[in-house]
């Protein structure tokens, strides 16, 4: 009896795993996205003034960083080094708005501006890419001041 049922009931059983399937899935996605992304810091501190301020491309996106000095050179006070310390962004390379984020279905990352629709989708999150573009202009700036 048993067997009867299953084998009448064989297109909705195949669907149930079909969706199981699909769950399982997506949640594994989303799990190595969010493992792939870079922790957020454990404390926050509340900066003034910088040293210099950089607007940037990267990404897809527009953004503006905020840096300081580290080391200066003794005899023409040049710096050689710098500390990103706040990155502002990610901004639409179009107008210059601030990039609406949200999730897709699979866990990756939309950004979205709400005035032109300008799109992109992304593996990383905000502050993933934050962390990035303040990389690459650390490293910019060495590589500038290491070839004069």
């Amino acid at each position: 009896e048993i067997w009867n049922i299953v084998a009448n009931y064989t297109f909705l059983i195949y669907w149930i795993i079909a969706l199981i399937i699909l769950i399982i899935t997506r949640r594994i996605i989303r799990g190595r996205l969010n493992k792939s992304q870079t922790p957020y810091p454990m404390v926050f501190s509340i900066g003034g003034s910088h040293d210099a301020e950089f607007n940037a491309e990267g990404h897809g996106f527009k953004w503006k960083a905020y840096a300081d000095v580290k080391r200066r050179d003794r005899s023409t006070n040049e710096p050689l080094d710098i500390q990103v310390d706040r990155v502002k962004g990610p901004y639409c390379m179009n107008d210059f708005r601030e990039m609406k984020v949200s999730r897709t279905y699979w866990g990756r990352y939309k950004y979205k501006c709400p005035k032109c629709g300008y799109k992109r989708i992304l593996l990383k999150n905000a502050w993933t890419l934050k962390c990035d573009i303040g990389d690459e202009i650390e490293a910019g700036y060495r590589d500038k001041v290491n070839t004069r």
